[in-house]
């Protein structure tokens, strides 16, 4: 009898354990923003593998912003990086995870395809430019009708500043007003 009712114990507790491992939610493995800064994208694109945007915004909380015309979400870094990018795939699958630049800039020159911008105090791209300039053809009508000599705007890139005079950047990420 004793057997028994330490088999069936046993038999419960396992129940019990087994069980309750699989309350746990899939989105309590998603590393928090401060893991993901200290151990970097590699890292991080590897612990990502298999979630969703809504397990990550579970986790998260919501976005910073949105990318238009490519599927992800920016979220805000305060820090070491200014920004990280989550892409998805059509089913809401966590693609890849990047870091983003983000330069804050005052305009100087507006021409058709391009702006020419100087970088505002303390950012880092002061140190090797006065000028930048940045190509502007995929940026929407709408945003582009707000830019004016003087305006600030953040210009979301991936980094690479090419050496020449202006200096050149890509704004991989998009244009907006700064607020």
């Amino acid at each position: 009898m004793k057997i028994s009712i330490i088999s069936f114990v046993s038999i419960l507790l396992t129940i019990c354990v087994f069980g309750l491992s699989g309350c746990s939610k899939n989105s309590d493995h998603i590393p928090s923003l401060n893991l993901v800064k200290q151990y970097g994208e590699e890292w991080t694109n590897e612990k990502l593998e298999g979630f969703t945007r809504n397990d990550i915004m579970e986790i998260w909380g919501n976005p910073s912003g949105t990318l238009s015309g490519m599927y992800g979400d920016i979220w805000s870094m305060e820090d070491d990086y200014d920004y990280i990018v989550v892409y998805y795939n059509d089913k809401d699958k966590i693609l890849e995870l990047k870091y983003v630049s983000v330069l804050k800039a005052t305009i100087l020159e507006v021409a058709e395809n391009t702006i020419t911008v100087e970088p505002c105090e303390n950012e880092w791209e002061l140190e090797s430019a006065d000028k930048i300039t940045v190509g502007i053809i995929e940026i929407s009508e709408d945003i582009k009708s707000e830019f004016h000599e003087g305006v600030t705007v953040l210009i979301g890139y991936n980094g690479l500043v090419m050496e020449s005079y202006p200096a050149q950047i890509v704004a991989e990420y998009g244009i907006e007003l700064s607020k």
